[in-house]
């Protein structure tokens, strides 16, 4: 009897998730995912926390993989206080900034803050970048999907699925090649909790496998405050 209860309350459990299973129009998903980052950013949730995480690599190209890591907490009514650490073809670089108003400071690699102008702030914190190829869609096929609500701890988050593949073609050079795309979006509740979850896989032209992962993930947290560090003299 105990084992046909055990049976029965599983299977209930499977229908009702399913039951919470949407489809949905890749409008409606972009919109839900835009809308709930961008409400965190505005601070509608008060200081938040993000990490970004970035890793691109081609199969037999160790030279030009790239990692990007970055963690910033931000008061939106004081500023930002960011860290990364950034590596190409395996040569780190790692940068600190903390920006308040329209001050901005940087830690050198002697670990002394400095004063620094908006043009070297800029220069000192945006990451390198592979160049851009002029990518132009052939075919493209897209499913986009509401999974329902899941529990991680004491958080409950609504939870989409975006799966897509599709042809490409470099205007370039007129090589083409095909990828898959699987992202998943996690959304709190209440609003005050986003992940991003990205993975691709290309087949290129010339038979080799490019792979670029993407995790975003922001956190209200009331506890975060902004201050200037002790500079040198």
């Amino acid at each position: 009897m105990k084992t046909l209860y055990l049976i029965a309350l599983i299977i209930a459990c499977g229908v009702s998730l399913a039951a919470q299973e949407k489809v949905l129009t890749e409008a409606e998903f972009t919109e839900i995912h835009v809308k709930a980052q961008s409400d965190l950013y505005k601070g509608v949730h008060g200081p938040y926390r993000q990490v970004m995480e970035t890793a691109t690599d081609i199969e037999g190209r160790p030279e030009v993989s790239y990692r990007l890591k970055s963690v910033s907490k931000t008061n939106p009514a004081q500023g930002t206080h960011r860290i990364e650490e950034r590596s190409f073809g395996g040569k780190p670089t790692n940068g600190e900034i903390i920006t308040l108003n329209n001050r901005a400071y940087l830690k050198g690699a002697d670990g002394l803050w400095k004063e620094t102008t908006e043009s070297s702030r800029s220069a000192a914190t945006e990451p390198a970048k592979n160049p851009a190829a002029d990518l132009q869609t052939i075919e493209r096929k897209a499913e986009f999907k509401y999974l329902g609500i899941d529990s991680t701890g004491s958080r409950k988050d609504h939870v989409y699925l975006m799966v897509e593949r599709k042809k490409t073609l470099n205007t370039a050079n007129g090589t083409t090649s095909e990828g898959d795309l699987n992202v998943k979006v996690r959304i709190s509740t209440a609003g005050d909790y986003y992940r991003y979850e990205s993975n691709s896989k290309t087949l290129l032209s010339r038979g080799q496998t490019s792979t670029v992962k993407i995790l975003i993930e922001v956190q209200a947290d009331p506890t975060i405050t902004i201050t200037p560090p002790e500079t040198a003299k």
